[in-house]
């Protein structure tokens, strides 16, 4: 990814004179490169299912880990399906019946046919009670059927009380906006989490210091007015169009640190040859 981009960017610096590209490595360096910290990513958190907000677990500012249990929306109307569609899963008075019957019968078919093979009992007795047998085993299939499916009702209901918890997708802050308990979502964001590990730079290159950039993919940057260790910072990639009313372009970075801010006041300047 980073070749075509840094191709992309030299491109562009053929707009320019072709003496300021080469001037790369002189007073333009010295001078300070504008740029902006912030978050690597902004997440809208959005729920699963519209409802109205059970519990809040967060504060606006607080930094939470990937899993942590956010907030949870409300979910008494699926527990209490859920209570009685278990309750009917465990009913299984019918089915002990059907097979108290169907053993019954079975029973009376067994006697049945040993009178029918001593010729004591006629055939059409004796096939009426197989029938009857037949009927019976249907009835405990059924009634096992019917418990199956009861079962299977109760599935995606646990999956939706489940899912009722809202639970962070990364590690992160907590933005300001949070929804409130009582508070219905219809369709609207539950909260922000900003990703700040890794920071994302973006560094406004004037196109004549560029040279200098590309040739060692570095850039030493000062935070709120302190050096940054270069070994936390990392070269992301070279923006392709540049911006042709500054006449920059822009160059980002992930910036790993626990200490700095997003918004933090933010110079740049291309790092001397290795």
């Amino acid at each position: 990814m980073r070749g075509p981009a840094i191709l992309a960017a030299l491109v562009v610096l053929n707009t320019a004179p072709l003496e300021a590209q080469l001037s790369g490595r002189g007073d333009s360096v010295a001078r300070p490169i504008d740029c902006s910290v912030r978050a690597s990513r902004q997440i809208e958190l959005s729920p699963t299912f519209d409802g109205i907000v059970a519990e809040v677990f967060v504060r606006p500012g607080q930094a939470v880990v990937e899993g942590e249990r956010l907030l949870r929306l409300s979910t008494g109307l699926e527990e209490a399906e859920l209570v009685l569609v278990e309750a009917r899963a465990n009913a299984t008075g019918f089915l002990n019946a059907a097979r108290q019957r169907r053993t019954g019968l079975q029973a009376r078919v067994d006697r049945l046919r040993e009178g029918y093979e001593q010729q004591a009992v006629s055939y059409a007795e004796y096939e009426s009670v197989e029938l009857e047998l037949r009927s019976a085993e249907a009835e405990v299939a059924r009634r096992q059927e019917e418990l199956q499916i009861t079962a299977q009702e109760a599935g995606p209901l646990r999956r939706k009380i489940e899912l009722a918890t809202v639970r962070s997708p990364a590690s992160g802050v907590i933005g300001e906006d949070i929804l409130d308990p009582g508070e219905a979502t219809q369709g609207q964001s539950l909260l922000t989490l900003y990703v700040l590990s890794p920071l994302r730079v973006e560094a406004f290159v004037p196109r004549e210091q560029l040279p200098a950039v590309l040739a060692t993919q570095r850039l030493d940057l000062t935070i709120d007015d302190r050096p940054v260790d270069q070994e936390a910072v990392v070269f992301d990639y070279v923006s392709p169009i540049a911006d042709l009313a500054s006449g920059t372009v822009s160059v980002f970075l992930h910036l790993e640190s626990d200490q700095i801010l997003p918004g933090s006041a933010c110079e740049a300047r291309p790092s001397p040859s290795l």
